[in-house]
């Protein structure tokens, strides 16, 4: 057997868990199969109200419905690619200037 996984860090948010998983390998996290059951953590969520033009709209519910999830999972799905584009071009503008 291989050497022994790494033990998760305890997050203190979900931008901090976006950093960590840019850099680090789940492979490294897991031993075997029974590993791969993941516990996930009931986080907090907070209730968004947004306008967005109805074409937008409807092609992300359209989007959704082909893929068979939610659309507001898609719409949030959405949401944390962004925020890990825009954090990766962040982090690579400090590296630049250091």
């Amino acid at each position: 057997m291989g050497k022994p996984a790494k033990v998760l860090p305890d997050f203190k948010s979900e931008a901090e868990e976006i950093e960590f998983w840019d850099t680090h390998s789940p492979a490294d996290y897991i031993e075997g199969p029974g590993d791969l059951i993941i516990r996930l953590k009931k986080r907090p969520k907070k209730t968004v109200t947004m306008r967005m033009d109805e074409s937008v709209y409807n092609r992300v519910r359209e989007v959704a419905a082909a893929h068979d999830v939610p659309y507001q999972r898609l719409i949030q799905e959405f949401v944390r690619e962004g925020l890990r584009g825009l954090m990766a071009k962040e982090r690579k503008h400090a590296k630049a200037d250091t």
